[in-house]
């Protein structure tokens, strides 16, 4: 195929993508952070995460200052990665919370063209690598259903790691070192999963195919060989992921272990949740009112081969054998992403009980994007020679003419679609309302989530039940606090937050007697609970570093000595050849 010459990066192309992606920045942002299905829940997580890093946590996971002050789990469960960025951006421009997560958002944006141009410059021209990075960025569901419809972030923010992954599961021509590149698929595996969980559990089969299948393509040997080649390569990628995930030790380990503990059964059931609602394409179940919505998704889904079918018609009879197999095994994988979209598959789901916690099917749009940029960029790597022009401008415009079609109309549903009114976020925004899946199962919860987030009075910090007693904060610090006890008799001390399983109390005395404390959860809001005995003491409340994330620091710590000892390995064998 009559690609173009210069395959190189040149300096303005980086000024094209950050043209680009503040154009599409301004798409989404020009009136300030969207409000969408998410919008308190950014601001929420965001400002308990600082305001907790400022307290000398180096890592909030029990957040105390939120749900009217009774604290909740969610970093516990939700990858910190995002927060992180957010706040080193909070340092270096400090403004309103809604700039830093805008400022957040184009950053990830650009990031995402970048990585996508680099992926795709490993099989098209230089014009189709900078053309396909482009429509990804503004890829529809992208822009308008992952961050102005739901504010998602951190869904968002995943489209970085994508096409990193895709790039580096990829066997170069002239490989320098294995052990190198190992070491860099374990960590932007371990930053796809601190960045957005759900994704990695779709997205990394497809990864894994697609490094098998490239090796694969690019295997001109006999092929007496190639079945050793093929399990040797399926080793080097499952020992280069479970490098990522043992990095992610110290967020993993306690998010899937402590899934009991809190309300999570809400994620998977109910009525909006059930992944089997949200299938989409024809015989869909998705709810009444959300049927246009469906359709819409099923249309982005399908617009997204859409180039795939310009190219083979128009130019692939003129694709050389390599550029031959690259296309014929992305549309496979294009083709197997839609159809897993679909009731169709409905049968794999059912099986695959891991593909169940991603709760929506649609969200492997994400990967139609990634597909969808790399036949764009076949299509725009077509040499410019006038016999071919009068072709390439009616592919190139026609794929350009659907992709700004379909974005119109997403961007006029998202936007006529029904949301909120500002107070509903003012208020929770004020009281620090997230979502209820991880605040602590406790049955002494007896009243309902509506009632608690409408109807709860301001509470103290404490109080006590029975005598009265003199109590004094000493000191406050996340996950920690002491109070001075003067009780002339036994009372019972209640705190101003929901039981956990990590909750520990005891008492300490001037002589260094040391007592523990049962802790109790009491109606009807599920507080933390405990008897004191009378006399003048010290009374500690605490969430200790819990075994689950001392094993995962573990993990973490043996995971990154591991990567440090690939690089060293590579660059002395390096040294030693040269």
């Amino acid at each position: 195929m009559d690609f173009q010459e210069g395959k190189g990066f040149q300096i303005r192309d980086y000024g094209i993508l950050a043209l680009a992606a503040f154009l599409c920045f301004l798409a989404v942002f020009h009136g300030g952070y969207p409000i969408g299905d998410d919008y308190k829940n950014q601001i929420i997580g965001f400002e308990a995460f600082r305001e907790q890093i400022n307290q000398g946590e180096l890592y909030p996971r029990w957040l105390n200052n939120i749900n009217h002050g009774f604290g909740g789990a969610n970093l516990f469960f939700y990858p910190p990665l995002v927060y992180y960025v957010e706040y080193g951006i909070g340092l270096i421009y400090p403004a309103q919370t809604t700039s830093i997560l805008c400022v957040s958002a184009l950053l990830f944006l650009l990031l995402s063209g970048l990585t996508c141009r680099l992926w795709l410059s490993s099989f098209c021209s230089r014009r189709g690598a900078l053309a396909g990075a482009i429509l990804y960025m503004a890829a529809p569901y992208h822009l308008f259903v992952d961050m102005y419809e739901r504010n998602n972030g951190a869904e968002f923010a995943v489209y970085v790691w994508v096409p990193l992954l895709f790039y580096l599961v990829q066997t170069p021509k002239n490989e320098t070192s294995r052990l190198a590149r190992s070491a860099k698929i374990g960590l932007v595996y371990a930053a796809f999963l601190l960045t957005h969980l759900p994704s990695a559990v779709f997205i990394t089969p497809f990864a894994g195919l697609w490094g098998l299948g490239y090796r694969f393509i690019h295997h001109d040997e006999p092929r007496r060989g190639l079945g050793r080649l093929m399990v040797f390569e399926s080793v080097f990628l499952v020992f280069s992921f479970a490098l990522g995930l043992l990095v992610c030790g110290l967020y993993l380990v306690p998010a899937l272990t402590l899934l009991d503990t809190v309300r999570s059964y809400v994620l998977w059931g109910g009525p909006f949740y059930d992944y089997k609602l949200w299938f989409i394409g024809p015989q869909n179940q998705c709810p009444v009112i959300y049927k246009a919505y469906c359709n819409l998704l099923f249309l982005m889904a399908a617009g997204a081969i859409l180039p795939s079918l310009v190219c083979f018609s128009f130019f692939y009879e003129r694709f050389d054998t390599l550029q031959k197999r690259i296309f014929i095994f992305l549309f496979i994988l294009s083709c197997l992403c839609l159809f897993l979209m679909t009731p169709f598959a409905s049968f794999i789901w059912y099986f695959a009980v891991p593909l169940q916690k991603i709760q929506f099917p649609f969200r492997m749009i994400l990967l139609m994007d990634l597909f969808c940029a790399a036949f764009a960029g076949f299509i725009f790597s077509r040499s410019q020679n006038q016999k071919a022009k009068m072709v390439n401008f009616a592919a190139q415009g026609g794929v350009l003419a659907v992709f700004a079609v379909i974005s119109f109309f997403t961007a006029r549903y998202v936007i006529q679609s029904w949301h909120p009114e500002m107070p509903f976020f003012e208020y929770r925004i004020e009281h620090r309302i997230l979502t209820g899946e991880f605040m602590p199962k406790n049955e002494e919860m007896t009243v309902n989530i509506n009632d608690f987030v409408e109807k709860t009075p301001p509470q103290p910090l404490w109080r006590t039940e029975g005598p009265e007693a003199k109590i004094s904060l000493q000191s406050q610090a996340p996950r920690n606090l002491t109070f001075k006890i003067q009780a002339g008799e036994p009372t019972v001390f209640i705190l101003r937050q929901f039981r956990f399983a990590g909750w520990q109390a005891f008492l300490t005395r001037e002589n260094g007697e040391y007592t523990p404390l049962e802790i109790k959860a009491i109606e009807p809001y599920g507080q933390a609970s405990v008897s004191l005995p009378k006399g003048t003491y010290d009374l500690h409340f605490s969430i200790p570093f819990l075994w689950q994330e001392k094993v995962g620091a573990y993990m973490s710590i043996a995971g990154l000595i591991l990567i440090c000892g690939l690089f060293v390995l590579s660059i002395l064998r390096h040294r030693t050849e040269t």
